[in-house]
């Protein structure tokens, strides 16, 4: 699908989690899909699923958070957790 606007308000479907340690605190992120823009993605119920409709999609956004807390990073001390966590830490 296409990407939404800066600043649009779409509806979300959270499906999991990548902890970012940025300045020696937890920085959490939500991995979502727009459920608003149909297409494959609208459906998926998790992680594993958009891996199976969208192949290297969860890979890309983990190489876009990490190149893009690096290039922001006040020192070089920002590091992504690869790790993906589910549903259940998405929605502490």
């Amino acid at each position: 699908g296409s990407a939404a606007p800066v600043g649009k308000v779409v509806q979300c479907r959270p499906l999991g989690a990548v902890c970012l340690i940025d300045e020696g605190q937890a920085d959490w992120k939500i991995l979502a899909v727009n459920i608003d823009e149909g297409g494959p993605l609208a459906d998926a119920q998790s992680i594993e699923d958009v891996e199976r409709l969208a192949p290297g999609r969860i890979a890309e956004c983990l190489k876009w958070l990490d190149d893009f807390k690096q290039s922001s990073a006040k020192d070089a001390e920002a590091q992504l957790q690869l790790e993906v966590h589910g549903i259940e830490v998405a929605r502490r």
